[in-house]
């Protein structure tokens, strides 16, 4: 939403690529095509997503997935299943193919926002029907089998030594937040965790020099750090 309104509003249109031609990032594609950006290069392994990515992206060069997030000047879009995001992320780090200052965005709806942070709430030992790990779990006992924290699925900048969680205050989450922090703390993984949540149709923008921006008409964000004695 927020990198079509810039190209409506006459700021300068934003370089794309788009990583997963399959009918989500194909048609995202287009939309940002047609108000005003340019999808300058797309990753389409099926002979199915290559039609689509010519059909939809007629401009855009088809290349591998680390080819496309080099011609990607200024937005590179992962498009891709939910189980592949993490190899794909790493993949392209491993290769130098992403830089500081792209903006790097997934369409995964299994990961969300949580992927975001250096640290995150991994689900290892959760199950299909599991309830959502809630905060009567955790705060009582940090070691809850089901808490198992992972960290660096990405390195985002400004997001280092951070948890993202969202739905904060609709799923009251602030007991879980806390035993989380105490647990990355206890663990020696930090001596000063953060969190930074959001609730539903709220989002925090973060630019490149660290400073942030709360948007959205929801009830808004949260700010939240521990420290070890």
């Amino acid at each position: 939403m927020s990198a079509m309104s810039r190209g409506r509003s006459g700021a300068r249109p934003l370089s794309i690529g788009v990583v997963g031609a399959g009918r989500v990032g194909a048609v995202l594609g287009a939309a940002l095509n047609a108000a005003g950006h340019h999808v300058v290069a797309a990753a389409a392994v099926s002979a199915a997503s290559r039609d689509r990515a010519r059909r939809l992206l007629p401009e855009a060069a088809i290349l591998p997935a680390d080819d496309v997030a080099r011609a990607a000047g200024d937005l590179l879009l992962l498009a891709v299943p939910d189980d592949a995001l993490g190899s794909v992320v790493a993949g392209l780090a491993a290769t130098g193919a992403l830089r500081p200052g792209q903006m790097v965005a997934h369409t995964s709806g299994a990961h969300g926002l949580a992927v975001l942070g250096e640290f995150a709430y991994g689900c290892l030992k959760d199950k299909d029907d599991d309830n959502d790990l809630a905060s009567t779990d955790v705060l009582p006992n940090p070691y809850h089998e089901r808490v198992t924290l992972v960290r660096d699925f990405l390195k985002t900048p400004n997001l280092e030594n951070t948890l993202t969680d969202s739905h904060f205050a609709k799923r009251d989450r602030m007991g879980r937040t806390l035993g989380f922090l105490a647990r990355l703390v206890q663990d020696g993984w930090s001596k000063a965790p953060r969190e930074v949540a959001i609730d539903e149709k709220s989002a925090v923008l973060v630019e490149p020099n660290g400073t942030s921006m709360v948007v959205g008409t929801g009830r808004g964000a949260y700010l939240i750090a521990i420290f070890a004695r």
